[in-house]
C-alpha cells in the first residue's frame, strides 16, 4: 500500500443470537498490513483484506469524534457505522447477493495516539430479511463485539 504511515492492524470479532445470550461467542481473529492516513483531520487507515476464496477486498477504517465507519469496496462493497447515539442503517453485498440490516452500537471506545489506535464496540445487527422495513417478527438479531488494534 503506498502512502501514508505502514501499520499493523488487528481485528478480534465475535458474534452470536441474541436469543442466546447464554452462549459463549465464537472468536475470530484476522492480522493485516495497512496504511494510516489523516483525512480532514481524523484517521483513516487503508487496507487489504484476503477473502476464503482468494479474492481481495480495499477496506478502510474511518474514525471521527463519536463514530467509527467500516468501509469496503469491490466485489463485497458495504459500509457499517458504528454509532451509540443513533442507529444506522447500512449494507453489504454478499457473494449471495445484497444484505440490509440495521446497526445498533451500545458500546464504544476509540483511543488514538500518536502511535496506535484502539477501537472496542459492542453493538447489535438486526438483519432485515426483505428488501423493505421488515416487521420485528421477519428480522434475526446478533449480538456482536469488535476489537480494532492499529500499531
Amino acid at each position: 500500500m503506498s502512502g501514508g504511515k505502514p501499520v499493523q492492524i488487528t481485528i478480534r470479532s465475535g458474534e452470536r443470537p441474541a436469543a442466546f445470550a447464554e452462549q459463549e461467542m465464537e472468536i475470530d481473529s484476522f492480522a493485516y498490513t495497512g496504511a494510516w492516513f489523516e483525512k480532514g483531520g481524523k484517521p483513516f487507515i487503508l487496507f487489504e483484506e484476503t477473502l476464503e476464496d482468494g479474492t481481495r477486498v480495499n477496506s478502510a477504517i474511518r474514525i471521527d469524534q463519536d463514530k467509527v465507519a467500516v468501509l469496503r469496496h469491490e466485489r463485497i462493497g458495504g459500509h457499517m457505522v458504528l454509532d451509540p447515539n443513533h442507529r444506522q442503517k447500512s449494507s453489504y453485498l454478499s457473494p449471495y447477493g445484497p444484505l440490509s440490516f440495521y446497526v445498533t452500537t451500545q458500546e464504544l471506545m476509540t483511543q488514538v495516539e500518536a502511535d496506535q489506535i484502539q477501537i472496542r464496540a459492542s453493538y447489535s445487527l438486526q438483519m432485515l430479511l426483505t428488501e423493505d422495513e421488515a416487521p420485528d417478527e421477519m428480522r434475526q438479531d446478533v449480538q456482536r463485539w469488535i476489537e480494532i488494534s492499529i500499531q
